[in-house]
């Protein structure tokens, strides 16, 4: 796929499957192709944040073929894998305030999990995977640190 193929207004094929593992790039993009129409539902629901924040949306990490998803410790079965999500920042406004009007957001955004993690980028995900049976709509999770395990803490009111 051309790198600079716009999956939507402002997010192209390269953008969202980027990394500086470049021993991996290749493969990541070649096996990113297998999943363009999550790719493209993706792109799509960062248009929808992007509108809502303001601001542009920086791509920290699209998507992950298996061997960089493993190379970077994430999950075995993280939604990456399959070109559901993506690991956000955002120029110019801080990440709690970013996350808590994404999260709880009155303007009709559905996303399927919006994750803070380590307070460092905020994970956005596609909703109604058929992997998850259409369990994972909504799901507002933050990242803490228990027993030096890294585990998912349910969010119900905004960040502070």
């Amino acid at each position: 796929m051309d790198l600079n193929e716009k999956l939507s207004d402002h997010f192209s094929f390269g953008e969202l499957t980027i990394t500086d593992h470049r021993d991996l790039i290749d493969t990541n993009r070649v096996l990113a192709g297998n999943f363009i129409g999550n790719g493209r539902a993706l792109a799509a629901l960062l248009e929808q944040v992007r509108t809502l924040l303001g601001v542009p949306v920086v791509i920290h990490s699209g998507f992950r073929c298996p061997e960089l998803n493993e190379a970077i410790g994430g999950a075995p079965h993280s939604q990456h894998v399959f070109f559901e999500a993506a690991d956000t920042v955002y120029p110019g406004l801080g990440l709690h305030e970013a996350y808590n009007r994404i999260a709880f957001n009155t303007a009709g955004i559905v996303f399927g999990q919006i994750i803070m993690e380590f307070d460092s980028w905020v994970h956005v995900s596609i909703p109604d995977s058929v992997r998850y049976l259409g369990n994972m709509v909504g799901q507002r999770l933050r990242t803490v640190t228990n027993q030096g395990k890294t585990v998912y803490e349910t969010i119900t009111e905004p960040i502070v």
